[in-house]
């Protein structure tokens, strides 16, 4: 069984290949492949950063435009694109126009067009930037002509809580239920 430091540094691993942009570190579900089996030299210095102009991402909106600005860089394409949060006077604007309705959820978003404008509409941060992933990897997969898209679309996540594999995170030695670290709000 796996411990808490040895999944948290396998995560570490996994995220930095990620934002290093390269080949077996692809978001999208191409076939690629992260290599899990190396770690980060201690003195390796700071990640590459995701974004074009250098910089570290600072919340997950910033990570989402990071990822839209270098997919848009990769297929030349002129399109702008817009990130914002339902609650933000454009966000809601956007949503009008849509026709669509943002689901209730954490997470959600919807990707909707105006004259001249994709807007990612999130419910929260998080889901903002998992539409503007979507956006980027509509690039990335179709090119330039996918965005602006053909019609507005929408999307919820399936479950309340993304990415949590409880048979890699199992309470193990002598953690029970009450002191596990994946329930300590501390660690999140």
């Amino acid at each position: 069984m796996l411990t808490r430091t040895q999944i948290v540094a396998g995560l570490a691993v996994v995220a930095a290949a990620a934002c290093s942009g390269g080949q077996g570190a692809s978001q999208r579900t191409d076939g690629g492949s992260v290599d899990g089996g190396s770690s980060l030299p201690p003195d390796a210095g700071p990640l590459p950063s995701p974004c074009p102009v250098g910089h570290q991402p600072t919340d997950p909106i910033d990570y989402g435009t990071c990822e839209v600005t270098r997919a848009l860089s990769e297929t030349k394409s002129d399109a702008v694109v817009r990130i914002v949060l339902a609650s933000d006077p454009l966000g809601k604007q956007a949503l009008a126009g849509s026709g669509l309705v943002l689901d209730l959820r954490a997470e959600s978003y919807v990707i909707a067009t105006a004259p001249g404008t994709t807007f990612v509409v999130g419910r929260d941060a998080v889901g903002a930037m998992y539409g503007a992933l979507d956006v980027a990897e509509r690039l990335r997969d179709d090119g330039a002509a996918s965005i602006p898209p053909a019609k507005p679309s929408a999307a919820a996540p399936a479950v309340a809580l993304r990415a949590a594999n409880l048979f890699l995170v199992l309470p193990t030695g002598g953690e029970t239920t009450g002191t596990w670290w994946f329930r300590d709000p501390s660690f999140w």
